[in-house]
């Protein structure tokens, strides 16, 4: 009987990596979603969200949230006067909009 030189990977060695594959499966997921898209009634629509998050030495996090906004009808309710969009909570400490279009 002939012996072979097989390597053979442990079943836990499998199941890690099928829980990291799975794992970059899904972070990725939202990448590849489709584009949102308005419906016929919808006043306005967010083209772009992100978020950006940037740890700090001190353990702190730096979040920096940057958003296109598109009007498609100011004329059916009026224009519009306000939004809540990404409101930080009571911890934050430090609050700067980056662009002239923040009040």
């Amino acid at each position: 009987m002939q012996k072979t030189n097989r390597f053979v990977l442990p079943r836990r060695v499998l199941a890690l990596c099928a829980a990291l594959w799975l794992a970059a499966a899904l972070a990725l997921a939202p990448g590849l979603a489709l584009p949102a898209r308005a419906d016929s009634g919808d006043l306005d629509q967010i083209t772009r969200y992100e978020l950006t998050v940037t740890p700090q030495e001190d353990g702190t996090l730096m979040m920096t949230a940057a958003l296109d906004w598109l009007v498609l009808d100011s004329d059916s309710e009026g224009p519009l006067e306000w939004v809540q969009i990404g409101l930080p909570n009571s911890a934050a400490e430090q609050l700067a909009p980056l662009t002239n279009t923040i009040p």
